[in-house]
């Protein structure tokens, strides 16, 4: 019996090679750089194209992103399905690349209706990268070995976020510093991330082995709604795959939370600071009006409004790098652990350090506290530990026949999760105070 080729201590599938999973890594490291970086440029975004006033980014965010996630609760399911007859990499790519669309159509919105839009599109490329990723690890990763692939898999899903916050978070704030005004720097900025994912693209598609190819005519699986009910059904029948499917609900939403309401509590924060005068010349929306009509004055208060959306987000960015350095940290512990004790114990730990860590942040009135650090910090682990054990358990139970459309279901129950959280997390940030969304989600992984 020929030996399955390793990439350090993780065994390989079939045919599967240790520089396929390297790829698969990278991949993953691109797209979670991606996910992170939008949600962390969503205050700049609301403030500099759309004029937004900070007390209405929260219900405003809310309302976008869970029209986005909506989109992808449709389609998740639809991606994983198609994924079992078209492939993986045909999924993938085709995900990088309406992805990169949608970068290039956000600064073209100037109404919340116009980004509606371009999130919409934005979520339907990422329904399907990041379903993409579960999927293919599964289809790599021997059973055995699952918890430390899907810990590497967490590690490159770390830097991604990481770097996604720290470095993308600071490119409208040095497009500035460099003359350009914020609208340019803003465009600028969007079109770097789309050229990031035209590279995912063009790497997914000469470098990934294509996982579960086009079938033959006796192999043909059965219809995508067929498929997408089977993969409902299983979790009648099967408590494990159920306590997954919830697992994924906070999972996700964990992830979402923070990525979208840090940014936006630094940069309300941040514009606190301002002037009177000038906070209330933002709140009059008097910025796009006036400062095209030459008054100075009016043109240096906006500026300095630019400049707090700019630098509020910088701040988030930099808290969201520590939860992604949490992350690494947390990511091969959690890994090693899955592969030694039940799994199912495992995810119920990783739920645990969440209650923990998302239920401290009702202790923050100042987000630039020092004890803020080490808050984000447990929150980091916590979300690494609950990706990673929810994964590698729907990973272990999903038949490899259905596999797609038991993910896929999966990963639907995930957007369903952001939907709802960041839906609720938006009411609760404008309207209660805003620590509001992430001890809402501490409820949930209390509840699960």
């Amino acid at each position: 019996m020929t030996e399955p080729a390793r990439l350090w201590r993780i065994r390989l599938n079939g045919s599967v090679r240790a520089r396929h999973l390297l790829v698969l890594y990278f991949a993953g490291f691109l797209t979670i750089l991606m996910a992170v970086g939008v949600n962390t440029l969503q205050p700049y975004l609301l403030s500099t194209f759309l004029d937004l006033h900070v007390s209405q980014h929260g219900d405003a965010s809310g309302a976008v992103l869970t029209v986005g996630e909506f989109v992808a609760f449709v389609l998740v399911g639809i991606w994983g399905a198609l994924s079992d007859r078209a492939g993986r990499r045909f999924v993938y790519v085709t995900g990088f690349l309406i992805m990169g669309a949608s970068m290039l159509a956000m600064p073209m919105s100037h109404s919340l209706g116009g980004l509606f839009g371009a999130r919409a599109l934005y979520s339907v490329g990422v329904a399907a990268t990041t379903g993409m990723l579960t999927i293919i690890a599964a289809d790599y990763i021997v059973n055995e070995d699952r918890g430390k692939g899907n810990a590497a898999l967490g590690v490159a899903n770390g830097l991604g976020a990481g770097l996604g916050a720290v470095l993308l978070s600071r490119l409208p704030l040095a497009f500035q510093n460099s003359g350009q005004d914020p609208i340019a720097a803003g465009w600028y900025t969007y079109s770097c991330l789309a050229g990031i994912c035209v590279l995912g693209a063009v790497v997914v598609r000469l470098s990934l082995v294509g996982g579960a190819e086009r079938p033959t005519a006796a192999e043909e699986p059965p219809p995508l709604l067929v498929a997408m009910r089977d993969g409902l059904a299983t979790a009648r029948t099967d408590a494990v795959v159920a306590m997954s499917y919830a697992a994924a609900f906070v999972a996700r939403a964990d992830l979402a939370i923070a990525g979208v309401f840090l940014p936006l509590w630094l940069t309300r924060h941040s514009y606190g600071e301002l002037p009177e005068a000038t906070r209330r010349m933002a709140e009059q929306s008097l910025c796009a009006a006036e400062a095209m009509a030459g008054d100075a004055e009016v043109q240096r208060a906006c500026v300095a409004v630019g400049e707090a959306a700019a630098e509020g987000v910088k701040a988030g960015g930099a808290l969201i790098g520590v939860i992604g350095a949490a992350g690494l940290v947390a990511a091969p512990l959690i890994g090693l652990l899955c592969d030694r004790i039940n799994r199912s114990v495992a995810l119920g730990i990783a739920l645990l350090i969440n209650v923990i860590g998302y239920g401290m942040t009702g202790l923050i009135d100042d987000p630039t506290a020092g004890m803020v650090w080490g808050i984000v910090a447990v929150i980091g682990a916590g979300e690494a530990c609950g990706v990673i054990t929810s994964q590698v358990l729907i990973q272990q139970i999903a038949p490899a026949e259905r596999r797609g459309a038991v993910v896929g279901m999966f990963n639907v129950f995930g957007a369903l999760g952001i939907m709802i959280c960041l839906f609720v997390g938006g009411k609760l940030f404008d309207h209660w105070t805003e620590s509001g969304p992430f001890v809402f989600v501490a409820v949930l992984n209390l509840f699960v």
